[in-house]
């Protein structure tokens, strides 16, 4: 099969190595492992990323390191995986201990069994089990004959030995079980006191447990229910998870190997006022927490939040170190680092699309500071459009929201502009420019409703389809032009997106010689365009000069000219 037509799937290692940045470090074999999906091909993978050669080597280099198969087999990998996993458990604690029976309680091997007399009663018949060689009937040897008892003696009954094996092996059996009984009855709502004093103590404000409880199945976790911190009436943290519930019986200074978070619903300030997540070490020495895993985490400033995220973070002599938050389908990770009042903050990711008013994202690598009220991100890196973009953002939601950004583009696609922001343009060539945006309002919908956008524009051999402003200018005072095409060697304009208008100004385009230059703006409502422009067309002979006007909507314009 031609290899740009293989279809590649992740393995194990491979889904593994998404999730944990360590085990794949290359930035490209990272990139080309994440769009990995068992659906596209090396070919499509390559135009999707834009470098068919380094998807190539880079799927070649996935394949040897076994984070990625064929398609064809990689079902066979995943459950290959899965019978070593299941082979590598270990057994039940109940098959640890040997099977009790008479070899291991009477348990002498030189004896073989009773004879075929009854060892239940001992009258006309031996007491002690028969021993080899002495069976009757045996070659050359007398038994010697027990001495005859008188007829009317009763008989002797034989004196039976305790059981001290099967007591012992019955001990042995019953005290697992006793412990787990032990262990599923201890009355574990009864820590919850203590606990909420404990986390209390530990995060400097009062804490409150609705419930605490072990569950059994599928494996013994203790559940904390709906946790809330100070003066709030709603939880916020439905379930804390602790995997080993014996880590808090016993002596004071308790440890919890793992503590599972989900259900959690924080405003990002309130969040960074927990001392823990400032920096500060856990208050007080009741119990000693190594990791954090949290799970459904969803925080808002001003309204605004990313969505469902995971994360972890670990802690070293009670103090977090950094924290890791991704989103759901993990395209994108930011590690935070406590700093000051704040974090500082990096933020990596492949194929993440902030909203569906926003085109997805190729790659996005930025890095800036998180504080109460503000998140600003002084380098920013996106590939994005068929090109990039690098500059500043900033959000601040301290009194109402405002955002600012300034960036620089290079080489943009008009076609997916077009196809993101306005379907009805079509122009070809590399877009290059400068980006300025500016929005305030009390809340996050009315300042995105009022956001505002300025861009200089600079266009290098391309041309703008749905309009012919050479031929309006030739037809001057005769037929207007509907339709047709500009090509052009450079276009430069700046525009500027209000609410309900795109303004463009200065305009100038320019090819050998033609040349034009004048104005255009566009209603966001209707999609109305309404332009004026100047002609002038030289030649050898002779120069032609016409003001032509454009309206109408996309894609197909009227252009008519005068003198």
């Amino acid at each position: 099969m031609d290899f740009q037509k293989q279809i590649y799937a992740k393995t194990p290692s491979g889904d593994e190595a998404v999730r944990q940045s360590s085990h794949v470090v290359d930035r490209n074999l990272r990139m080309v492992l994440v769009q990995v999906d068992g659906k596209l091909s090396v070919g499509e993978l390559g135009d999707k990323i834009g470098n068919r050669s380094l998807v190539e080597q880079a799927i070649r280099a996935l394949e040897r390191g076994g984070f990625i198969a064929p398609v064809s087999i990689a079902s066979e990998v995943w459950e290959a995986t899965r019978r070593i996993r299941e082979s590598q458990f270990p057994p039940s604690v109940m098959s640890r201990f040997p099977n009790p029976g008479p070899a291991s309680i009477l348990g002498n091997p030189g004896h073989r069994s009773l004879s075929s007399a009854s060892a239940f009663s001992t009258f006309g018949k031996p007491i002690l089990p028969t021993l080899e060689g002495e069976q009757s009937g045996g070659a050359g040897k007398e038994r010697p004959k027990a001495p005859s008892a008188p007829i009317n003696e009763p008989p002797v009954a034989a004196k039976r030995a305790f059981p001290w094996g099967k007591v012992i092996a019955g001990g042995v059996l019953g005290l697992p079980v006793l412990a787990g009984l032990a262990v599923v009855f201890y009355p574990y709502d009864s820590l919850r006191p203590g606990m909420e004093q404990a986390v209390s103590n530990a995060l400097q404000q009062p804490v409150r447990f609705r419930k605490v409880e072990l569950q059994i199945l599928p494996k013994p976790v203790l559940v904390v229910h709906d946790m809330t911190l100070g003066q709030d009436t709603q939880p916020l943290v439905g379930q804390l998870r602790i995997p080993s519930p014996w880590s808090l019986l016993g002596s004071n200074n308790r440890r919890i190997e793992k503590l599972e978070a989900s259900q959690i619903r924080f405003p990002v300030d309130r969040l960074l006022s927990l001392p823990l997540l400032r920096g500060m070490p856990l208050a007080g020495n009741a119990f000693r927490i190594d990791q954090v895993v949290l799970r459904d985490l969803r925080i808002d400033a001003a309204g605004m939040s990313p969505g469902e995220l995971g994360g972890e973070f670990a802690l070293t002599a009670g103090r977090l170190e950094a924290l890791t938050l991704y989103t759901a389908d993990r395209v994108l990770t930011a590690n935070l680092a406590p700093s000051g009042n704040g974090f500082t903050v990096q933020f990596e990711g492949y194929g993440w699309r902030p909203a569906e008013t926003i085109p997805r994202l190729d790659s996005i690598r930025a890095r800036g500071t998180l504080q109460a009220g503000q998140l600003s991100l002084s380098e920013v890196d996106l590939r994005m459009l068929g090109g990039g973009v690098k500059g500043a953002w900033q959000l601040d939601w301290s009194n109402g929201v405002q955002m600012r950004a300034d960036a620089g583009l290079s080489m943009l696609d008009p076609r997916q502009i077009a196809a993101a922001f306005a379907p009805g343009l079509r122009m070809d060539g590399p877009l290059s420019g400068v980006l300025r945006l500016s929005g305030q309002g009390r809340s996050a919908d009315s300042m995105l409703s009022q956001l505002e956008a300025s861009l200089d524009v600079d266009v290098q051999n391309g041309v703008l389809h749905g309009v012919d402003l050479g031929e309006a200018a030739r037809r001057s005072g005769s037929a207007p032009v509907r339709g047709g095409a500009t090509k052009f060697e450079r276009l430069r304009t700046q525009v500027t997106v209000q609410p309900n208008l795109v303004s463009f100004r200065n305009i100038q385009v320019a090819s050998g010689i033609f040349n034009a230059s004048g104005q255009a703006s566009a209603n966001r409502g209707s999609g109305a365009i309404d332009g004026q422009f100047n002609v002038t067309i030289h030649s050898t002979l002779s120069s032609l000069r016409a003001n032509v006007a454009v309206s109408g909507r996309l894609p197909d314009l009227t252009a008519s000219g005068s003198k």
